[in-house]
């Protein structure tokens, strides 16, 4: 079993007297420095005898042993309803989609309203004047930077149409495009 290193017990550091020149000692240089434990090598505990480390071990071996025979104790068993229940299929795994708005960033699921909208629409929306910067927490946000409004509008009508992916929008979201389409 480790013990407590008997140099420094367990401090981790020795206290070694420097000698200092006169220079130091007008600078006010401590006449005593930290060093780590030789020793211990600075983590403050030394091996014990082998017999103590064989022990010891006996002992650590004994206690995993134990925690784990607790644990399997606790979990409970699987039964065969829920140890052969059937994955999803992928068309509901596809209907289940969760994430953040693409546009407001609000976290966001299908389940809550929310709802894939196509590249396309999204492109003929933002041409027919849809602004996804005038919506929400990002119109707040560009209003308090003060960033010239015609130049990110542009920025991100250029980030629309060079975009070739869905869009996920929540129900907020898509209230605001509906009127675009």
């Amino acid at each position: 079993m480790p013990k407590t290193c008997p140099t420094c017990n367990g401090s981790r550091k020795v206290l070694r007297h420097a000698s200092r020149a006169w220079w130091q000692l007008v600078l006010l240089r401590p006449s005593t420095v930290d060093e780590l434990c030789g020793q211990c090598g600075g983590i403050g505990v030394v091996k014990g005898s082998p017999e103590e480390e064989l022990e010891f071990d006996r002992q650590r071996q004994h206690h995993l042993e134990e925690q784990r025979r607790k644990a399997a104790a606790e979990r409970p068993a699987m039964s065969r309803k829920t140890a052969s229940a059937p994955l999803p299929s992928n068309s509901e795994q596809e209907k289940r989609v969760s994430g953040v708005c693409d546009i407001c960033n609000r976290p966001t699921a299908t389940s809550s309203g929310a709802s894939v909208f196509k590249n396309q629409d999204m492109k003929r929306a933002t041409e027919r004047g849809f602004n996804g910067l005038a919506i929400g927490p990002n119109a707040r946000m560009l209003a308090f930077v003060g960033i010239a409004t015609d130049e990110t509008i542009g920025q991100w009508k250029r980030k629309v149409m060079l975009d070739t992916t869905d869009w996920l929008l929540c129900p907020e979201c898509q209230k605001e495009i509906r009127k675009y389409t």
